[in-house]
Formats: structure tokens, sequence, C-alpha cells
């Protein structure tokens, strides 16, 4: 996220926007050549064809994260750097590097998770969530460029946080031959978040601001957040049941 703005910067510095879109087509031939020699786990479990994927609290968990991690950015990548424009009348290198600022606190939180193993999953849920909360409050009361720099800093952790996460709960909760479904219904939802999420932006900044928009944006969060604690709470009274196979006959 950090080199590919930097490369169409390099690129498009000696090549017009339209051969720009030539430079990267061969990169899409590349995958289409590669896809085939991808190996995908064998569904071998027949016998659970009919379980439902939304049954699993991990996954539900995996969905609230990502949209959690998926809204806001949206909205920011799509909307902001206008908003940065109108509002604080910034310069473009000045929104260049807003956004840079963003990508790099994402990275340097990606790193940092990577670093160190991870054991409960949920804290870094719950606190990835907090952190976007409370951007988005940050975004909505800045009164300054610095401040909606810095609120782009902030958002940045959820954003490198938020699709490693969902990807270590959904595939914790599933054996590895039923992750292809559930890694299905996942980049489904993820598509139709990147669909709806530039609709609903723009229909609503029609009839009422970014700034209002982000303050609507806020409520979805923290709705998702406590439906994230429910989530943590059953799974702490399933574990306090004792095992059937533990029980005696």
């Amino acid at each position: 996220m950090i080199a590919g703005p930097a490369l169409e910067s390099l690129v498009l510095a000696h090549f017009a926007l339209r051969q720009s879109f030539l430079f990267f087509a061969p990169l899409g031939a590349v995958v289409a050549a590669l896809s085939p020699l991808t190996k995908f786990p064998e569904e071998r479990e027949k016998a659970n064809k009919s379980t439902s994927v939304w049954s699993k609290p991990g996954f539900r968990i995996g969905i609230y994260t990502f949209l959690v991690y998926s809204m806001p950015t949206a909205a920011l990548l799509t909307f902001g750097g206008i908003f940065a424009r109108d509002e604080f009348n910034a310069p473009y290198w000045v929104i260049t590097l807003i956004f840079a600022a963003f990508f790099t606190t994402s990275f340097a939180t990606r790193s940092l998770l990577s670093a160190r193993p991870i054991g409960k999953l949920l804290p870094y849920v719950i606190f990835m969530m907090s952190v976007s909360l409370g951007g988005l409050v940050l975004v909505f009361l800045s009164n300054n460029l610095l401040v909606y720099a810095a609120a782009f800093s902030v958002l940045g952790i959820p954003h490198g946080l938020g699709m490693p996460l969902a990807m270590f709960s959904i595939s914790r909760s599933f054996p590895e031959a039923e992750r292809n479904k559930a890694n299905s219904y996942f980049t489904s939802t993820m598509m139709l978040m990147q669909i709806a999420m530039p609709i609903i932006g723009g229909a609503a900044l029609r009839y009422m601001g970014f700034r209002v928009f982000i303050a609507y944006t806020s409520p979805i969060v923290f709705a998702l957040l406590i439906l994230t604690l429910l989530e943590r709470s059953k799974i702490q009274a399933t574990a306090k049941v004792p095992s059937l196979g533990t029980q005696r006959t």
C-alpha cells in the first residue's frame, strides 16, 4: 500500500494517465497465468455440507472485524482527500502526505502484529474496534488540518489490524477442508462492502457532508463492538460447559 502509490507516481511522472494503465496491464496477465498453479485444500468432509458458516462465532467476529476495518477505510479513501481539499484548502501534495501517514501507520501496525505470536484474538479485535471508533470521532471533531491528519494516522492502526485479525478469526474457526467455503463467504462480503460504501457514501454526501457521514458511521462501529463483546460472552460460556466426550455414560 505504500509502494503502490510511489510506483504509480513514478509512472505518472513520465507517462500520461491513459498510458499508465498499459504499464500495469501485464500484471493481470501474469496473475491469470499463475492462478491455475495454486493448490486449494480438498473438501473431504461431505457430511458437514449443511453446516452453516454463520453459525461459527469466529466467522461472525471475523465479519464484524472486517466491517469495522473496511467501512471507515472505504469512506476515507474515497472522500477523505476531497474533504481535506474543500474544508481545509489543503494542497494536493499535503493530501498525498496525509494518505502516506495513514498507510505508514497501517504498515507499522501490521509489522508489529506479525512480529509477535497472537494468543487470544478477542483483545486485539476489541482494541482495533475501539481505536477505530476513536479515530472516527477525531475526524468528526477535527477543526484544522493537523488534527485531521492525526485522525488519519490513528485510523491507520485499525487498517493494519483489521484484515489479519479477521483472517485469523476465520481460519481458527474452521478445519482446513472447510476454509474454502468460509473464505468464499468472507470474500463475497468484502466485495459487497467495496461496492456498497461508495454508493451509499456518494448518496449520503449529497444530503449531509463528509463530517456528518462520519458521525453516522461511528454508531455502526460501536454496535459492531457491542456484538463482538456479546460473541465473547457466548464463547466464554461455551468454554465452561464440559465437553460431551468427557462425560461417562
